[in-house]
């Protein structure tokens, strides 16, 4: 329903060489101005993982199914985070943000422009201007629906009630979702149960 992605050893305002400890061995000789700024670089790196880690993990309490994937490491460090949200949440989302859905195939015939009489109508018939493409009259030929807002106390009267599946069109699901995305917090729990009117939150704010 909707993919996050994100550059693995990355912080913010870093570079893609953003030092880790793991890896980096620190020369006892070093310039201690180096060595502080390796720290800070490290720290903001660390500081962005566990961000994303409260993220993701308070996105789940929220119902919602994480898959992550990775590419091959000869195509870069781009890290994907795969959101699914299960039919249950999905039905208290719409229901949250009053989604308008099918219930009824509408009756009312619509006369064809074309046809109404007058000089411009004549004249934007005659250069083709209401000529479409195949693809473009299959949509326009669709059916119209009456729609409202869903309710699970009146799941039986939207179209394809009984598919869950197909019952939110896509793009009502990625808006539900973001939705979610934009309420997530993203705090250390600890730190925010003794800062509770500091609560950071939302998928902007945190990139």
């Amino acid at each position: 329903d909707y993919v996050l992605a994100y550059e693995e050893g990355v912080g913010g305002g870093d570079t893609s060489d953003s030092p880790s400890y793991a890896e980096e061995n620190i020369d006892e000789d070093e310039d201690e101005d180096d060595k502080a700024t390796q720290m800070s670089a490290f720290s903001k790196l660390e500081k962005r993982q566990n961000r994303r880690y409260y993220f993701e993990t308070n996105l789940q309490k929220m119902g919602l199914e994480i898959e992550r994937r990775s590419i091959s490491p000869l195509l870069g460090r781009t890290r994907f985070v795969l959101l699914h949200a299960p039919f249950p949440v999905l039905e208290k989302q719409a229901q949250l943000l009053c989604v308008k859905l099918p219930v009824q195939q509408s009756d009312v015939d619509f006369q064809d422009r074309t046809a109404l009489p007058g000089f411009l109508d004549s004249l934007l018939s005659r250069i083709g201007i209401f000529e479409f493409d195949a693809k473009t009259r299959k949509i326009l030929e669709e059916p119209d629906f009456f729609t409202a807002p869903y309710s699970s106390d009146r799941r039986k009267q939207f179209v394809n009630w009984d598919r869950p599946d197909i019952l939110f069109p896509h793009s009502e699901r990625s808006r539900m979702v973001y939705d979610l995305l934009t309420r997530a917090h993203y705090d250390n729990p600890h730190l925010a149960s003794r800062m509770r009117n500091h609560y950071r939150f939302g998928i902007e704010r945190l990139i």
